[in-house]
């Protein structure tokens, strides 16, 4: 009777598994190369895709518009003073849907009908216009919130390039 060891097919096979298992260890690790992302202030200029933002202010209101036109907010207003620079080679269409106010998880859209009331000093409004590139907008964004949310600490504005957003940026807006 004869006995053979099959040692080197048992070693090969180990190193194998000892080699995948440490790939798979290292390439769960964080990779230094991913850039944390930067939550901007109230001030700050930054760029997101094309276009340059710089939120000028933050105000809360309880209505909006004049004494004959305007509506009342459900909760309060946070409105949002806002310039734009379009960089790229065309012209963007402005909108408020560009926006979204985040707390944890939560988001919150701008309400457009109480947008179309508040107009910045020049009597500008973002809503729905063109702007051709090299050119700046200053307009202002208006959301709907409970008063606590208005408040929280937590509470960022969210903007993306575009209806689908494919990249964004935070600003801080209570700290």
């Amino acid at each position: 009777m004869t006995l053979t060891a099959c040692s080197s097919k048992s070693s090969t096979f180990d190193k194998l598994v000892d080699k995948a298992m440490e790939q798979t260890s290292s390439s769960s690790k964080p990779s230094k190369d991913k850039k944390e992302e930067v939550i901007h202030k109230i001030g700050d200029t930054f760029t997101v895709g094309d276009v340059e933002y710089t939120v000028q202010s933050k105000e809360l209101a309880a209505r909006v518009g004049n004494e004959y036109f305007g509506e009342n907010a459900n909760g309060q207003y946070v409105i949002i003073s806002v310039t734009i620079k379009n960089n790229g080679k065309e012209s963007i269409t402005l909108s408020d849907n560009y926006f979204k106010l985040i707390k944890g998880e939560t988001e919150y859209e701008a309400d457009s009908s109480a947008g179309i009331y508040v107009k910045d000093d020049a009597g500008a409004n973002l809503l729905y216009s063109e702007l051709n590139p090299e050119n700046s907008a200053t307009g202002k964004v208006v959301f709907d919130v409970n008063p606590d949310t208005a408040s929280d600490p937590s509470l960022q504005l969210q903007v993306q390039t575009g209806y689908w957003g494919t990249e964004t940026a935070l600003i801080s807006l209570n700290q």
